[in-house]
């Protein structure tokens, strides 16, 4: 049975011109600043060309080895891409060039690095160990930081995915220190792991910002706890009092006890706004629930 042939060439071409992509991953058989991401095939990289045309974000997949190689034809320059993906063998000098604006993911963090670096000029590296990247919130979080590193333009990102598991942190707090970081900003829901990722980056002599989940220790950057549950009792309690005539029957309370005391004051303050809104009632009865990460349970 004969293979199938490569989607190449000038019908391929057209069919994407009609195309809308939203997220395009293209590899490359070399890469280097000067040159950008080439292919040995003209075909191929007039395919490939298109396909970075007509995407809205393109991720370019690098292996280590590919990175200073030159093949025959260039399909795009590292402007033209949105994310470059390699391993952990990458060369440091390469992720580093001065004037990228690319963000490079190198096995466990992702390097974010904005404007042209000028000797004179001291370049600040921010590592962030961020929550986890499937989380809408902490996406928001890395973003404004990011946003905040581009407007600077003296600060390079260094994000780590801490994926909500804390095993994950602790590596990703050991890649961030190999990183030669100058601030570490930590973003991880378990409190009892917080003084260990703490330790890592002390030994460095690394400040550290915890967001959200207190460290002790660490510089605090979060809400008012108390304020914020309060606020989401009474926002609560008015909903109740538009549809349900200010009456409920129970209320079903789920906590995160892996978070420590400090986040918890959000619930009590929940409870408080609540009542503060549809008053104290016999009817008002709650029930909690102690869950682990990923779990419920009576």
């Amino acid at each position: 049975m004969p293979r199938p042939s490569p989607c190449s060439g000038s019908l391929s071409g057209a069919a994407l011109a009609g195309l809308h992509i939203k997220r395009a991953f293209v590899s490359c058989g070399g890469f280097t600043v000067r040159t950008g991401f080439t292919e040995a095939d003209m075909e191929i990289a007039q395919l490939k060309q298109k396909v970075v045309e007509h995407s809205e974000q393109t991720i370019v997949l690098v292996e280590s080895s590919k990175i200073g190689v030159v093949q025959i034809t260039s399909f795009a320059q590292i402007q033209d891409v949105t994310q470059i993906l390699t391993d952990a063998d990458v060369d440091t000098a390469t992720v580093e060039q001065p004037g990228r604006s690319r963000r490079w993911s190198c096995g466990e963090i992702t390097t974010t690095s904005y404007a042209r670096l000028d000797p004179d000029d001291r370049h600040y590296r921010i590592g962030f160990a961020n929550l986890g990247e499937d989380r809408p919130f902490a996406v928001a979080v890395r973003k404004s930081l990011e946003a905040a590193a581009r407007s600077n333009g003296r600060m390079d990102i260094i994000a780590g995915d801490n994926q909500y598991d804390s095993d994950v942190a602790v590596d990703v707090a050991d890649s961030l220190v190999k990183s030669e970081i100058d601030l570490a900003i930590e973003f991880h829901y378990e409190e009892r792991v917080g003084p260990l990722l703490l330790s890592k980056f002390r030994a460095a002599n690394v400040p550290v910002i915890a967001v959200d989940i207190p460290i002790v220790g660490a510089v605090y950057f979060g809400v008012d706890n108390y304020r914020a549950g309060q606020d989401g009792g009474a926002a609560l309690g008015r909903w109740i009092q538009r549809h349900w005539k200010g009456t409920i029957d129970y209320l079903i309370v789920i906590e995160l006890h892996a978070s420590g005391p400090i986040p918890a004051v959000r619930v009590q303050a929940q409870l408080d706004g609540l009542r503060d809104v549809i008053g104290p009632t016999r009817r008002l009865r709650s029930s909690s629930w102690k869950t682990a990460p990923g779990e419920l349970r009576a």
